[in-house]
């Protein structure tokens, strides 16, 4: 062995002799170079960089150089080579980067082989914030036919980037042979590996075969080859391990290559890493990975790995991943982000208030749904998430199709694009959702179509502006056929946006829209590089837009509390801002293109300032239809605390008690109000979202009609002890119990029949055994004949 390797290191001698410097690596005193990137420093074109055996914790980067650089794998192929000479990108960037200015005319290649690649979190890209590249990034190198960077004998684990977990491929010919790329999250775009840019071409060496398997990522998880041309070229994927069969239905959400590639979608295996089924599974925090996850009993650790073991279903049915009360986390419990659901997936959090996936401010999606339908997601609440890339949103789905999302809280979420974001899905709900504490936009629908329902985004502060994006707004619709109804935005700071939008320049916008029962209140748009009002509606050609029961009040605004362009049709409508106008009619295009009629037509409604409070731009396309029926006095709610949406309910009295119109149908005007309390009742419909005195229908979720509980915990946080305060409206058996953030039951206080009126309870910090319980976070259950409620409670040292 000992005479072996010294032949083949005087191969390397001699070759470096003609062809560059032989320069090692290694750890100890006897090496010149005790890092690989001072060696890749000091190198000059076409050397040889051997490193020997050792943990190296750098981020190499190899600018403008041809260069190899190898383990002594290279010179004695022995494969433990490959496993004892770590380079450890320390979560600090990207492990290997290898870039090459496209416009220098010499052609160059790069060699890495035998080395452990782990632990890189990509390089940031300033142009699109996105970081690529989490083990190995190799870019504008060599797309000559007869030149190729390689990539051998390599593994690369363990790495992450918001696109390219395990590595990204520029513009580069790449040839690939003898790695092994598994466990590496690739965020949106490619687990194991991105192919990106114009007229390069990827080869799996069919000899040396590689194992690509058990990566994540939004789509393409293992590999993913984004754009190319009719020049790039694709050959047979020619593989050892891969994850799944390729004739599952969801193949190209493992390999998935672009259309415009040339690539006769050939995929040869010999052996498959992950056995999936159709079942429903459980998760805990208690749990592990290594669980079957069929029972409660045995249940995963992460909901990623849940949604993994699952087949696409394409019966229209769903296999459903239970999720129990606790706290799910990258670090906690290792939760893998963003979680990939498969077809045919309904994943339900036993009660949004305690059930908690934590993104601990990580920069991708909690959810990335792209090509699949028959999705539901409810029961959870997410948060503290840095949605910083292109493909933002907490909630990202594209080109999908029946997707339910529901009875959700969003929070402590930054986003550049959307907090909810879907862009071409055929049929949606999404009802039941509170996002609270959100920067920048809230919900995004582009080119889709489907039914919005009790949403509110409260407490928006949205601070992180791109002039030339376009306006900001918590809810934004765009080119699409929507249902909206319901829509609740308080207590909101949108500087250079509008709290609620509807969008539509398309000539094909012919299909009517009606907004039913908007509250938007309390909040302000404070102008930055350019204006905006409060609430837009825009619309071309034919649609008509059909706005009915908008309570808009008590919000401030440099400009407009509405603008309108296009066919908008208002009834019921209560207007009463501080702003320059109530509301604007601006031209339905813009020079240069051939301005269009805007027509406003509005009754029943309440505006501030009257017919005066309307300004019309000045010219000869827009109009103005003012109804007799509308009044220009004082609203008079119920009042209280401003920052509480139901202080603008109507109080007894007021002049917008059945002033509204009496027709709902000929308005398309929704049966209940904003509480879900009959909308017709009395002579007339009411002005404003809320309906005065109606009783809730029956028609409505019976939820709705359950005796309300108030559970008020004092103090909270609190040390050594708190009180829990809540009322029942009637007798019932109650169970009162204290969970911690896994999920387990620390101790139940109360297990009887009470009787109705106001309880106190005192918990006292201690579990069933009456010891003391550490500091953090705690919930309290409440639980009766007719309504469970939970409370988070901090118990502080």
């Amino acid at each position: 062995m000992f005479k072996k390797y010294i032949v083949i290191l005087l191969i390397f001698v001699l070759q470096s002799f003609l062809w560059g410097a032989l320069l090692e690596v290694g750890q100890t005193d006897d090496f010149v170079f005790n890092t690989i990137q001072s060696a890749v420093d000091y190198a000059v074109e076409n050397d040889t960089i051997l490193v020997h055996p050792g943990h190296y914790i750098e981020n190499v980067r190899v600018i403008e150089k041809s260069l190899v650089i190898g383990s002594l794998f290279m010179s004695t192929n022995d494969t433990t080579y490959i496993e004892n000479t770590i380079v450890d990108g320390n979560n600090s960037g990207t492990v290997f980067y290898v870039y090459h200015e496209r416009y220098f005319p010499e052609l160059r290649t790069i060699t890495l082989s035998g080395f452990s690649i782990i632990n890189g979190n990509g390089a940031m890209n300033e142009a699109d914030e996105i970081k690529y590249a989490g083990g190995v990034f190799i870019g504008s190198y060599s797309t000559h036919s007869s030149e190729f960077s390689k990539v051998s004998n390599c593994i690369i684990k363990n790495n992450n980037g918001a696109m390219g977990g395990g590595g990204t491929f520029f513009e580069s010919n790449i040839l690939l042979e003898g790695c092994v790329i598994f466990n590496n999250n690739g965020g949106v775009y490619g687990g194991g590996f991105m192919a990106d840019g114009n007229d390069y071409q990827i080869v799996f060496s069919q000899e040396n075969l590689n194992s690509i398997y058990s990566n994540s990522a939004g789509n393409g998880k293992d590999i993913y080859f984004l754009t190319g041309t009719d020049e790039s070229e694709l050959g047979t994927i020619c593989l050892d391990k891969i994850s799944i069969n390729p004739e599952d239905d969801d193949i190209s959400n493992y390999y998935h290559v672009d259309s415009r590639f040339d690539w006769n979608e050939d995929l040869t295996y010999n052996t498959i890493a992950n056995e999936r089924y159709e079942a429903d599974l459980y998760v805990s925090m208690v749990g592990s990975d290594n669980n079957s996850g069929l029972n409660s009993s045995d249940p995963l650790k992460t909901i990623s790995k849940a949604c993994s073991l699952l087949k696409p279903r394409a019966d229209g049915e769903y296999n459903t991943i239970y999720v129990a009360p606790g706290l799910y986390t990258p670090t906690l419990t290792g939760e893998i982000l963003p979680i990939s659901i498969n077809q045919g997936t309904r994943i339900v959090g036993e009660d949004p208030n305690i059930t908690v996936i934590d993104g601990e401010n990580s920069i991708t999606n909690f959810f990335f749904i792209e090509n699949r339908g028959n999705i539901s997601v409810e029961g959870l609440t997410l948060t503290n998430l840095f949605s910083g890339t292109p493909f933002s949103g907490t909630i990202f789905a594209k080109y999908s199709n029946n997707l339910i999302f529901k009875n959700l809280i969003i929070n402590d979420v930054h986003s550049y694009l959307a907090g909810l974001y879907f862009n071409e899905v055929d049929g949606f709900i999404v009802s039941d959702i509170y996002l609270n504490n959100y920067n920048y936009r809230g919900f995004g629908f582009l080119k889709s179509n489907g039914l919005s329902n009790n949403l509110w985004a409260d407490n928006l502060n949205v601070t992180y502006i791109l002039p030339g994006v376009g306006a900001s707004s918590p809810f934004h619709y765009e080119i699409g056929d929507y249902e909206i109804s319901n829509i609740k935005v308080t207590n909101s700071v949108i500087p250079g946006g509008r709290a609620f939008q509807y969008v539509n320049p398309s000539e094909d916008a012919n299909d009517d829209v009606t907004i039913n029962n908007l509250l938007v209140a309390n909040c302000s748009t404070s102008p930055l590089d350019w204006n905006m009002a409060l609430i837009g509606f825009g619309c071309e050609h034919n649609q008509n837009i059909y706005v009915n029961n908008l309570t808009v009040v008590n919000n401030t605004s440099s400009l407009s509390s509405v603008y309108m362009r296009g066919n908008v049709v208002m009834r019921n409508v209560i207007l009463d801002n501080d702003t320059l106008n109530e509301i604007k009619i601006g031209t339905a295009s813009e020079p240069p293109y051939n301005p269009g009629t805007s027509i406003l037509d509005i009754d029943n409604s309440l505006i501030r300032g009257g017919i005066d409070a309307i300004y019309v731009e000045s010219n000869d396309y827009n109009n103005l239809i003012w109804g007799e029926n509308n009044i220009d006095v004082a609203p008079s709610f119920v009042g209280g605390n401003e920052e509480d949406y139901n202080s603008y309910q109507l109080a007894e009295g007021s002049p917008c008690i059945d002033a509204g119109t009496p027709d709902l149908d000929e308005y398309y005007i929704t049966e209940y109000d904003m509480l879900g309390h009959a909308r017709l009742f009395g002579s007339a419909v009411d002005i404003g979202c809320f309906e005065f005195g109606a009783p809730v229908s029956n028609a409505d979720n019976e939820e709705s009609e359950k005796p309300h509980i108030e559970i008020t915990l004092y103090p909270n946080p609190f040390n050594p002890e708190t009180t829990i305060d809540f009322n029942l409206k009637e007798d019932s058996n109650v169970e009162l119990s204290i969970y911690n953030i896994k999920g387990q039951l620390v101790k139940k206080l109360v297990s009887e029949k009470l009787l109705s009126g106001n309880h106190k309870i005192v918990w006292k910090g201690e579990n069933s055994s009456n010891k003391r319980v550490s500091s953090g976070i705690y919930f309290c259950k409440l639980k009766t004949a007719y309504k469970t409620t939970t409370r988070k409670m901090v118990l502080i040292k």
